[in-house]
């Protein structure tokens, strides 16, 4: 996952109400293979540096919201080619796991503020954070995180993999 801790400021509260991915200790975030796996060969693993390295560091600008259905309301990342140009280089690697999510109609890059609570509290999140954008997100990093489905337990980060040298 590509961590988004620039957008903690104006996310964090919210997403402690609103997300149960935060309380099982997962930051906001952009999914990029999901689900992944821990259980990664050193030839597998290598090939991801390589990827993340040659890659290359870059940033994201967060202008604008976006929503699932009426159960999710989202951060959207005005750069979304670059994110699907990652996607596609770690699925080069990685072929048999899916793009941003499980969910093939959510397979769309997002920071999720909130989903699953009553769609007025996700009306007003939603308007909240709306009165902070822009937000830039600097991406250095990419992180290896696993846990259960979200909601039933708390996940680790197994890795932190850097973006370019």
């Amino acid at each position: 996952m590509l961590k988004c801790s620039d957008t903690e400021p104006a996310l964090q509260t919210l997403r402690e109400r609103l997300d149960p991915s935060a309380a099982d200790g997962v930051s906001a975030h952009l999914n990029l293979l999901y689900p992944f796996t821990t259980n990664l060969s050193m030839d597998d693993d290598d090939a991801l540096i390589d990827v993340l390295r040659d890659f290359g560091r870059f940033h994201i600008d967060f202008t604008s919201t976006g929503w699932f259905g009426t159960d999710s309301v989202y951060l959207v990342p005005s750069e979304a080619a670059v994110l699907t140009n990652l996607v596609t280089r770690i699925r080069e690697v990685f072929p048999e796991y899916p793009a941003f999510g499980a969910v093939p109609e959510r397979a769309v890059p997002h920071v999720t503020i909130g989903k699953r609570a009553p769609l007025s509290e996700l009306k007003a999140a939603e308007a909240e954070v709306l009165s902070k954008l822009p937000i830039r997100q600097v991406c250095t990093t990419v992180e290896l995180w696993s846990g259960p489905p979200p909601g039933t337990g708390r996940w680790q980060r197994h890795r932190t993999y850097q973006l370019g040298t």
